[in-house]
């Protein structure tokens, strides 16, 4: 049962710094502010999934949310190139784009 909510705090917890980081004055992040906490969640969850697996956890389920992230991260970052809005320049060009 521990586990259980374990889990699901975790969960919501992953989302969390996305949702602060998204409520500011910002342009770029407020732009973005309803894929912010998906894009951590996803990021979240592709590292612990690295970690299990670097720590020698080979399970197929391990493997399909690592998968999953790693679609989940690419779509943001898709969206977020494709979309055309002059806040979103400073992700696009210059030093902070080639980052």
């Amino acid at each position: 049962m521990s586990e259980l909510v374990s889990v699901i705090s975790g969960a919501g917890l992953s989302t969390y710094t996305g949702v602060l980081l998204g409520a500011t004055a910002v342009p770029v992040w407020n732009k973005n502010v309803a894929a912010l906490p998906i894009h951590f969640a996803a990021s979240g969850m592709g590292t612990a999934a690295s970690i299990l697996e670097l720590r020698g956890n080979r399970h197929p389920a391990l493997n399909a949310l690592a998968l999953a992230s790693a679609t989940a991260e690419t779509a943001f970052g898709a969206v977020v190139e494709l979309r055309k809005d002059r806040a979103l320049k400073p992700v696009k060009q210059g030093w902070s784009g080639w980052l």
